[in-house]
């Protein structure tokens, strides 16, 4: 099962800055999914861009994410501020990621194939 990562500590959250050119595209896109043009997002809207985004978010706890000031919407700088963070990256509970170099990848398929239907030690 997956989940909304929990938001970040101070400490822990990522300072991206968008350049000039992608703030421009984060603004017009906002501009083209703000339906009713009152400047924020609201939950349909939201929902949009998760469907848009495949995003594996409930809309419910996106906004309680998103919406830092607890307007009820999400505006630009909500946005780019929860987009930024990372946090609609989904956490699956049922598998284990590990980083390995290509070589250590290699060796692990290796030894996987070598030991098909057999135990590995």
């Amino acid at each position: 099962s997956s989940q909304l990562m929990p938001p970040a500590s101070d400490q822990d959250q990522s300072n991206v800055e968008l350049t000039s050119s992608e703030a421009k595209v984060l603004e017009e896109a906002f501009l083209l999914l703000d339906h009713d043009n009152n400047t924020q997002l609201d939950m349909a809207e939201l929902s949009h861009v998760l469907r848009a985004t495949e995003a594996d978010a409930d809309p419910v706890a996106a906004m309680k994410l998103a919406d830092q000031d607890r307007s009820g919407g999400v505006d630009l700088n909500e946005l780019n501020n929860v987009l930024a963070s990372e946090q609609f990256h989904a956490i699956d509970s049922s598998h284990y990621f590990v980083a390995v170099s290509l070589a250590e990848a290699e060796t692990l398929r290796a030894v996987l194939h070598a030991a098909a239907g057999g135990p590995l030690l």
